[in-house]
Parts: C-alpha cells; sequence; structure tokens
C-alpha cells in the first residue's frame, strides 16, 4: 500500500472506532437513565427444542397495559426464544404464540387488576447476558415489593359527624355519635381524633420511630400490635369529649387486618371475569336496633371501653383488590347490589366510585325508595314503621390493593 493508501486506511480505522465509542457511551447512558428512572435490565427466555413458532411477550411495559407486544429472538445455539428488556420491577406479562397466550413456568404467578392470571418480572432471578457486559451494569440482587392502598374519599354531611382518612397502607372510618348534639358537643371532633390517632399509631409502628406507650415494642416485623390495642392508645389521648363508632383496615403485605365497632362497614371487592365479587364482608355491632357499640368520654374524662366487643378481620388480599369502607349512612341506603353496580360501572376510578356512591346514597334518603334502614325497621317494628332512605352523614373511602414501589 502507499502512504497515501495507509493513511487513509488508518483514518478509516480511527473513525470506525470513534463512533463505536460514540455508540457505546450513548448506551451507557441511556442505560443509566433508565436505572435512575427505577427500571432494571432483564432477561425472559424460554426453551423450545425445535419448535421455530414465533412466541411474543405481552405485558404492560407502556403506559397501556397489555397492548403491546415484544418479538422474541430466538437462539440456535441454545434452541431457546430470549428477550432483553428494561421494565420496572412488579410489571406483569404472558407468552403468546399465535393467538395463545400461557403464563411462563419460572417466573412468579400474580394477577393483575382485572383478575387476569399473569407472570411478575423480578429481575433478580432474570440476570441479563448480553447487554449486561456491554454496558457495565449490575442487577440489584433483590427487589421487595410494597403493598399498599391507592385511592380517594368523600363525606357527604348531614350533621357533619363523621370522620374518614386514607394512607398509604391503612385506612378507616368513624360515626360520631349525634345524640351529644342536645348538651352543645359535636362527635365529630372526638371521631376525628380518634381516627387519626389509631393512623398515627400504626405509621409509626411502620417506621420504627415509636412505640406505643404501656405495650410491647409491636413492629411489622415482629409481631404486629393488636388494632384493638392500637384503638385504645388513641382513645386515651383523645382530647374532646363525645361517642364514635369506629372501623379501622390495616395492609400489611398482602394481608388485611381489619377492626369493626358499631353499626359502619368494610367490604373487599374482588374483579372476576368483569364481574365484581364481595370477598369479605364486615358485620354489623349493635346492643339493639339502630344503637351501635361505640367508644366514647365524658366531659369528666371517663372513658368507655367497648374493646372486647370490637369484631375483628383478617383475609389475604391481592393486587387489583378493592377496599371500600363507610358509615352507615352508605350501608343504611344502598344494598350490597347496588354498591356492586356501580363499582362495576367505575371500576378503574375509586374517585367517581365514591362521588356516584355518595350521591346515590343522599337521593335515596330523601326517597321512599326501599332501603336497607328500612328492611331493618320492619324486621324490628312492622310493614309501617319507616319508608325509604335514612338521611344521615355518609363517609365513604375506597382504595385498590396496588404496588407502591
Amino acid at each position: 500500500l502507499s502512504m497515501d493508501q495507509k493513511g487513509q486506511s488508518l483514518l478509516g480505522s480511527r473513525l470506525l472506532n470513534s463512533v463505536q465509542v460514540i455508540i457505546r457511551n450513548i448506551r451507557i447512558y441511556l442505560a443509566r437513565k433508565k436505572r435512575q428512572a427505577g427500571y432494571r435490565l432483564i432477561r425472559i427466555s424460554f426453551c423450545r427444542p425445535g419448535n421455530l413458532i414465533p412466541l411474543k411477550i405481552v405485558g404492560d411495559f407502556t403506559s397501556l397495559p397489555w397492548k403491546e407486544e415484544v418479538p422474541m429472538n430466538y437462539s440456535l445455539s441454545k434452541q431457546e426464544f430470549y428477550k432483553e428488556l428494561w421494565v420496572k420491577p412488579g410489571h406483569m406479562f404472558n407468552l403468546k404464540m399465535r393467538s395463545h397466550t400461557f403464563l411462563h413456568p419460572n417466573f412468579p404467578i400474580s394477577t393483575d387488576i382485572s383478575g387476569r392470571e399473569a407472570n411478575v418480572i423480578c429481575p433478580e432471578e432474570a440476570p441479563c447476558q448480553e447487554l449486561k457486559a456491554l454496558l457495565g451494569l449490575s442487577i440489584r440482587p433483590s427487589i421487595k415489593i410494597k403493598y399498599g392502598f391507592k385511592g380517594s374519599s368523600k363525606i357527604l354531611p348531614y350533621h357533619n359527624e363523621d370522620a374518614v382518612f386514607l394512607s398509604s397502607n391503612t385506612l378507616g372510618v368513624a360515626d360520631g355519635v349525634g345524640s351529644w348534639r342536645q348538651v352543645g358537643i359535636n362527635s365529630r371532633l372526638f371521631a376525628e381524633q380518634l381516627l387519626y390517632g389509631c393512623r398515627d399509631i400504626l405509621e409509626d409502628l411502620d417506621s420504627n420511630s415509636s412505640t406505643a406507650s404501656n405495650t410491647p415494642p409491636y413492629s411489622p416485623k415482629k409481631i404486629p400490635m393488636p388494632l384493638k390495642l392500637v384503638a385504645k392508645e388513641s382513645l386515651q389521648n383523645v382530647l374532646d369529649p363525645g361517642s364514635s363508632t369506629l372501623l379501622l383496615a390495616y395492609l400489611s403485605k398482602k394481608k388485611l387486618r381489619v377492626l369493626n365497632l358499631g353499626d359502619s362497614g368494610l367490604v373487599v371487592i374482588r374483579m372476576v371475569d368483569e364481574e365484581p365479587l364481595v370477598h369479605l364482608k364486615t358485620s354489623p355491632q349493635q346492643h339493639c336496633f339502630n344503637t351501635p357499640y361505640q367508644l366514647s368520654k365524658d366531659p369528666s374524662n371517663q372513658l368507655k371501653l367497648h374493646f372486647e366487643e370490637g369484631e375483628e378481620y383478617e383475609v389475604q388480599v391481592q393486587r387489583g383488590d378493592l377496599v371500600m369502607a363507610g358509615t352507615d349512612g352508605l350501608w343504611d341506603n344502598l344494598f350490597t347490589e347496588e354498591i356492586l353496580d356501580i363499582v362495576k360501572k367505575h371500576w378503574k376510578s375509586t374517585k367517581s366510585i365514591v362521588e356516584e356512591l355518595a350521591k346515590k346514597a343522599k337521593e335515596k334518603t330523601f326517597s321512599l325508595q326501599k332501603s336497607p334502614f328500612q328492611e331493618a325497621c320492619t324486621a324490628e317494628y312492622g310493614d309501617s314503621a319507616w319508608r325509604g332512605g335514612k338521611p344521615d352523614d355518609i363517609g365513604i373511602v375506597a382504595a385498590y390493593v396496588s404496588i407502591l414501589n
């Protein structure tokens, strides 16, 4: 080769090397941006010796769940289909061959929000082999999925004595007793302090920043604090006099614990084959008709404790379950079938669910339509005892069991 040819060859080689370095640096930059956004590089492979029918991955890799199909590559040497993807922990997928979808045998199985079974991507179980070496990336060894609540709440006041709250893993409702109005006391203050005190105690336990006084050092990692003790601790810190029912629900991993004292109620609704089904429903607790169990504090600071009468529930839930709690203003005016119809109509939006439920319950309170309260009155006093709904405050909380991280 002449000197000019050698120079051109050297220049071309250097230019090619520069382009390769630039491409590699761009890939590294994009990979770091993905990791900063919470994505991880994982490998999904499926061994099918001698079968070359194309496979696809169907999953929620974009903002359009279950509408993205990603073709898989085929390795002749390993006789397997594979694909390496940037995904976030907890994303779900199915494998698809032609028009048939099926589950991967080597990945965990869960249920999505519509009740469909799907595999859950766990990056620590699917290390990448190709891009990992190229980009110099490391896969996190372990990821713990954190479950919690995502939802909405609503209060329609009548006497303005209800209280509700919703946090990342706790929800509750309390119904202040109206008879205190006769002595100039609004039980809403009592109900709010009781309910928010329970919330604060459970949040402190979760963060391990404090423990309830006069009790063992409970912790979700050790022995979970009984919800009756949470309510007792909160009641001792209430400042204003009054009385209230109490319903409290606490989610730890996929276990839902519920305390119900009084005539508020809670249901867990699961969508199965596009139909909402009741997975759990609490029962009202009353001394006699329309006289619910309650916690109270009189103006002389005397506490009335009825924790032994509180009913506790424990149930396994899954991602996509709807947990809904309400005061008696909801359950006295709407039948379960009416509630399920509204839930089905607005399944994707808890805000629409609570808005519609509150609206329908309020309409029933001032109508002569048949209501659960009317049925209860008829059973207690006879056919002519009551017609229509029961005017009352309406407090509702609705939240989906979701993956928070």
